[in-house]
């Protein structure tokens, strides 16, 4: 009932967007450690695919289809994405979201009749690859960082490592703005959030795992903060914390 009078909703308030004239199904179990199967239906209105996402942690469904709300509406108003084509942007707060949003379309094969479906993976990843957990990271971390609430904050940066930890840079390979390399922007989310709670101890060392991750940012960022933090600051332990990163080793070009 609900699902239909939001759709019902749209079509009134946004009637170009897709999302009042769509389905949307997750076919699955609430414990089916396969995940969740969620695809939409009604694309063919536009002459246009439609799209999936598999293995789906049945608590992640709801970020699920908030990318897919994205995708099909850039699908009808701006281009289609077709097989194989790459997409991306900062779909949650633009210029200010601090990781972009970024997969590839596959052709998915035929699954209990649907035929001519897109399957959403992560950048560059083939259509066996699964569950896009760079793509919902992204996401989340972007919903995170809106958020005022620490304790919410934490909570969501929690289930993010959950789903990607990732793990210690092996070497420093360079920093590009918006990209997550081993998901350190959770980890530093985390860190903020823990010491913005008076739990210092946690915060400094979720700060640390995000170091570990992405070195070539954390010396940038370090250096951001000796120049910019005011000296009211200075007493906030995550200055010194900062202050010290160059001891990690050189300084990147």
């Amino acid at each position: 009932m609900f699902a239909t009078l939001l759709k019902w909703s749209y079509r009134i308030t946004a009637p170009r967007h897709p999302r009042g004239w769509l389905d949307f199904h997750a076919v699955g179990e609430v414990e089916d450690p396969a995940g969740l199967w969620i695809h939409c239906h009604g694309m063919e209105r536009w002459d246009l695919p439609n799209l999936e996402i598999v293995d789906v942690p049945y608590d992640l469904r709801g970020f699920a289809h908030g990318i897919m709300y994205d995708l099909v509406g850039y699908m009808k108003d701006v281009k289609p994405i077709r097989p194989d084509e790459n997409f991306g942007g900062a779909w949650v707060s633009g210029d200010e979201q601090p990781v972009y949003h970024a997969g590839t379309m596959r052709m998915a094969p035929v699954r209990d009749g649907h035929v001519g479906m897109l399957r959403i993976v992560d950048e560059g990843e083939d259509l066996e690859a699964g569950f896009p957990k760079r793509l919902f990271a992204a996401h989340m971390i972007a919903l995170a960082y809106g958020m005022r609430n620490p304790a919410r904050q934490e909570a969501l940066f929690r289930r993010t490592i959950d789903m990607w930890p990732g793990q210690p840079a092996e070497a420093d390979t360079g920093y590009r703005y918006g990209y997550n390399p081993n998901n350190f922007f959770a980890w530093n989310g985390l860190g903020d959030a823990l010491c913005n709670q008076g739990r210092i101890e946690e915060g400094l060392a979720a700060l640390r795992e995000a170091v570990s991750r992405c070195p070539d940012w954390a010396r940038d960022f370090a250096k951001f903060v000796r120049e910019t933090t005011d000296p009211q600051g200075y007493g906030d332990p995550r200055y010194k914390f900062w202050s010290a990163i160059d001891t990690i080793g050189p300084p990147s070009d």
